[in-house]
């Protein structure tokens, strides 16, 4: 079975996902140390009523791995069990981008902080 989804961000800032045909919906939260998208809350709860599968994604920046899970966790872990954990793993504002033991630091990270498999998302 196909599904179709698409991948949200702060650039869909007040996006209505109950018109948006689609069975699933990537939704970004933060970015490096910093939450990057301030619907995401909205987002989130909007895609998730409407009775859409959400994963709630964290864009690698580089730099600190530890730090970055710990972002990503201390913004979502309310919802913990109610969406995918996702990281988003390009090139684009990635200064790890190559470094497959600087992805698998992050991976195990937030694995360890958020006890589910987490899904990389990418190119």
């Amino acid at each position: 079975m196909a599904y179709n989804g698409i991948d949200t961000s702060n650039y869909q800032y007040g996006i209505n996902l109950t018109t948006v045909p689609c069975d699933f919906v990537l939704i970004l939260v933060s970015q490096g140390m910093n939450v990057v998208n301030g619907d995401w809350e909205r987002q989130f709860n909007q895609a998730k009523n409407a009775g859409k599968m959400v994963g709630l994604y964290h864009y690698t920046a580089g730099g600190n791995a530890a730090i970055e899970a710990q972002t990503f966790y201390n913004a979502t872990k309310r919802y913990n069990g109610q969406f995918v954990w996702t990281v988003d793993w390009e090139s684009g504002s990635n200064r790890a981008w190559g470094i497959t033991s600087y992805l698998a630091a992050l991976w195990d990270n937030l694995h360890n902080l958020c006890n589910h498999t987490v899904m990389i998302y990418g190119p």
